[in-house]
């Protein structure tokens, strides 16, 4: 009869399960802005192509982190300010193969930190768009932080209008994670570690794929702040699932080692 090596399966088990967790999502644009310059807009990312600006670029600028802390300690931001006057936008474009793998099935996985000291203006909203026209059009998603809702995170559906998510902001940095699946033409929203259920996009429509990010400030009076942008395609693993269960198979071949040394 075949005797099982349980030690070295257990080996085995873990290290596919650690890669898993590795590869399930690849970062494609990075930014903490810390090697942008102050007063200027946003240009050359850590990872990706460079930043495409346009409106009223005097509005949606690199600044100074305004409360660096233990929860963000980069030095830099992208601040979005604005009284009435036009917006200033600025754009991720994803290369033809990064979508192209979103329509084949690929979710979309965006992060980004976000501070908003003034509940009474607006917020950074964020959309993403199936063209690379750089223009609002054919958006899947538009994340809306609208002035005066105590940091109410809503989105807009072409249907009802501004939605509630049921999730608010603070008044320190938050920690925004979106996941767009095209195949089930849904998104899903997390604030802080809270999250919604799947939400329809903006014109419960089939969205097959994502070309462009905007960052933009919200309507009317805006001041709010946007630092450690992360673009993935793939949807990045629970970090209590699928890392903690190869941990777990690592352990147990450690402790059976103890046990037959001892």
């Amino acid at each position: 009869m075949m005797r099982c090596n349980t030690g070295k399966l257990a080996l085995v088990c873990g290290i596919i399960v650690f890669q898993a967790c590795r590869a399930q999502a690849a970062l494609v644009y990075a930014d903490d802005f810390e090697a942008e310059t102050i007063g200027l807009n946003p240009l050359t990312p850590t990872i990706g192509a460079n930043w495409f600006n346009n409106g009223n670029l005097s509005s949606n600028t690199v600044q100074a982190n305004p409360l660096a802390n233990a929860q963000n300690s980069s030095t830099r931001a992208l601040q979005s300010e604005r009284a009435g006057t036009p917006a200033g936008y600025s754009w991720i474009d994803l290369t033809p193969a990064e979508s192209a793998q979103l329509a084949a099935g690929e979710k979309l996985t965006i992060q980004y930190q976000h501070y908003w000291p003034d509940a009474a203006k607006g917020g950074v909203f964020l959309g993403a768009y199936d063209n690379a026209s750089h223009s609002f059009t054919n958006n899947a998603i538009d994340l809306e932080l609208r002035a005066g809702l105590n940091r109410r995170f809503e989105y807009y559906n072409s249907a009802t209008g501004y939605v509630n998510s049921g999730l608010s902001g603070t008044d320190n940095w938050d920690s925004i994670t979106i996941v767009a699946d095209f195949a089930a033409n849904s998104w899903t929203l997390s604030v802080n570690g809270s999250s919604t259920a799947a939400l329809p996009f903006t014109d419960n429509n089939d969205m097959s794929s994502v070309q462009t990010i905007m960052f933009g400030g919200s309507s009317g009076q805006t001041l709010a702040y946007v630092d450690n942008v992360r673009v993935y395609v793939g949807e990045l693993p629970e970090p209590g699932a699928m890392c903690l269960l190869g941990s777990g198979v690592l352990a147990m071949f450690w402790f059976r080692r103890q046990f037959r040394s001892a």
